[in-house]
């Protein structure tokens, strides 16, 4: 009604589809794509590049201290400033001021770039570990739990038919069943849910 689509309404169908995979990519191939995936990580590079070209680096030495910026990065588990930033800066005149400055606006954009790198890395590696999380439960409940009251219903059903236990008994082995079915739609959309918010920090939508 909200949408103006009452008359077509009955033709219209609802679906869930399932999380892509058994198991999401490993840990290793999402960080990669969401880094090249991500808005705020190219903002960074940007503003780096920017910060750079501001302090009269060419584009060889922009991508040479990038490529240290990752490489101490990825050797010492974190980020540190240290000698991987002593690059020279060109500024006219030997001017002390403008190279200290040019000198911290690069350092600042360095930091920040690492910082994104890392919140990216966090998000989702948490948001990967919630899908995994979410998928196992939803599998043991479909594995281990499922099958035993469909086949509780059938046995019920058949005792029922050959009058050796009350409408009652059946009732009551359906409701379980249906009750169970219910929690499995929750996990299944806890499921989806986890899978969205990995795809969300990736930046993309996840390979089938």
């Amino acid at each position: 009604m909200l949408l103006g689509s009452a008359t077509v309404a009955p033709e219209l169908k609802a679906s869930a589809a399932e999380p892509v995979a058994a198991e999401p990519p490993e840990l290793k191939r999402l960080v990669e794509r969401a880094l090249g995936s991500r808005p705020d990580m190219r903002a960074t590079e940007l503003e780096f590049e920017a910060a750079g070209k501001r302090a009269g680096l060419t584009t060889a030495e922009l991508f040479t201290l990038s490529a240290v910026l990752d490489a101490n990065e990825k050797d010492s588990g974190g980020f540190e400033v240290g000698p991987g930033l002593q690059f020279p800066i060109p500024v006219l005149h030997q001017n002390q001021a403008a190279r200290a400055r040019a000198r911290a606006e690069i350092e600042r954009a360095a930091w920040q770039k690492v910082a994104v790198r890392q919140q990216i890395q966090s998000d989702v590696t948490g948001a990967r570990a919630e899908l995994v999380q979410a998928m196992e439960a939803l599998s043991a409940w479909r594995r281990e739990i499922m099958p035993p009251l469909d086949e509780m219903v059938e046995q019920t059903t058949r005792a029922y038919q050959a009058k050796e236990v009350s409408l009652l008994a059946m009732h009551i082995a359906t409701k379980k069943r249906v009750t169970a079915t219910l929690r499995q739609a929750e996990l299944a959309a806890t499921a989806r849910r986890a899978q969205a918010e990995l795809e969300r920090s990736v930046g993309r939508k996840l390979e089938p």
